[in-house]
């Protein structure tokens, strides 16, 4: 069963390969990347604190410390 879609793999990797050479491969790339939105993580620890746990979001002020700290 490992190998039973060996061709359809190898068939994907040379559209990959195909895609990578294009000359507008970084301009997909940096699309993709810009398009990603909110990161999934984030957005499921959000959905949890709304809908599983009690909790609020606790503000933090940063002091712009010249120390170096």
């Amino acid at each position: 069963m490992v190998l039973a879609d060996f061709d359809a793999y190898v068939a994907c990797q040379k559209q990959v390969e195909h895609a990578y050479r294009a000359p507008n491969w970084d301009r997909m790339s940096i699309l993709n990347t810009a398009r990603i939105g909110t990161c999934s993580s984030h957005r499921s620890v959000q959905n949890d604190a709304d809908d599983i746990w009690p909790i609020k979001p606790v503000p933090i002020d940063l002091v712009n410390d010249d120390s170096g700290n």
